[in-house]
Parts: C-alpha cells; sequence; structure tokens
C-alpha cells in the first residue's frame, strides 16, 4: 500500500487559484478529489477568501499599504500565505473581485 502522508489542505486549492497558480491548484484539487472532499467546501472556501480579497481591495484602494493588511486582521494569515495572497490583492481590482463573488454564489447554488 503506497499512500501521500501529506495533509489535505483546502488553502493552497484557493490561494493558488486566486494567485494565478495553476500547476498548485490541479495538484491540491485532485488530492481533494482523491480524499473525498465535497467540492462545496473549496467553492465556500473560494467565497470566503474573494471576500476578504474584495474588503482588502478596498481598504488599498482608500491607501492602506497591503503589508499592512497582510499584517493585521482576524484572523491573522498564516505566513505562508502572504505570497499568495499579496500576488491575488496585486492581480484582481474591486470590479474584478465583485464578479468572481457573484461567480462564486451561482457556483454555490447550482452544486
Amino acid at each position: 500500500v503506497v499512500a501521500d502522508a501529506s495533509e489535505l489542505k483546502i488553502d493552497p486549492i484557493v490561494d493558488g487559484a486566486f494567485a494565478g497558480n495553476a500547476a498548485t491548484v490541479e495538484t491540491e484539487f485532485a488530492k481533494a478529489m482523491v480524499a473525498g472532499t465535497y467540492p462545496g467546501m473549496i467553492i465556500s472556501a473560494a467565497q470566503r477568501q474573494a471576500a476578504w480579497l474584495h474588503k482588502s481591495a478596498l481598504a488599498v484602494a482608500d491607501g492602506t499599504p497591503i503589508s499592512a493588511l497582510l499584517d493585521s486582521g482576524f484572523p491573522r494569515l498564516h505566513f505562508s500565505r502572504k505570497g499568495n495572497v499579496e500576488t491575488a490583492l496585486r492581480n484582481f481590482s474591486v470590479s474584478r473581485l465583485t464578479l468572481i463573488i457573484d461567480q462564486l454564489a451561482t457556483a454555490a447554488l447550482e452544486m
């Protein structure tokens, strides 16, 4: 018997998707599906991330430095996620995140 002892995490799927890291998304999503993870859990995590990114993008538009957002807040962002989240904040506008939130809501309803 051969097994992958790595812990299943949803954050790498969501962070990878918002950071544009397709290879990570594919690898981690495949692990999640093999482990029997309900896809709705991934959609739900993506919705939470999109909402946080939207709120943060609004703060950045008002002049808050990205570094201040990444180092504050509750719950505190784990250091291993900061690079991907920073990339996502730099890549997505408030209006684009609004569209993503809408798309994720539609996907959640269709589950």
